[in-house]
C-alpha cells in the first residue's frame, strides 16, 4: 500500500512541476510575441539606407571585437 501511495505522490508532484514549466514557457512565448509585434512597425518604417547603416555598424563592431580596436572596416557611411 505504501508503495502505491508513494508512486501516486511522485506522479502528482511530477504533474505539478510539469504544469509550472509549461506555464513559464507560455509566459515567455507571449512576452516574445508582444515584443515582436511592437518591433514590426518600427522595422517596417526604416528605409534601405537606414538598414544598411545598421548592418554596417554591426559588422564594424564585430570586426573590431574580433581583430582589435585598431581595425577600421571601410563603410560607405561616415561616422559622426
Amino acid at each position: 500500500m505504501g508503495l502505491v501511495v508513494g508512486a501516486a505522490f511522485l506522479v502528482a508532484i511530477s504533474g505539478i512541476v510539469g504544469m509550472y514549466v509549461i506555464n513559464e514557457s507560455n509566459k515567455r512565448n507571449r512576452e516574445t510575441e508582444v515584443f515582436l509585434y511592437q518591433l514590426a512597425p518600427n522595422a517596417q518604417g526604416l528605409n534601405s539606407n537606414e538598414w544598411e547603416a545598421i548592418a554596417g555598424s554591426k559588422i564594424d563592431s564585430d570586426l573590431q571585437a574580433m581583430y582589435g580596436a585598431g581595425l577600421r572596416a571601410k563603410s560607405r557611411f561616415p561616422r559622426a
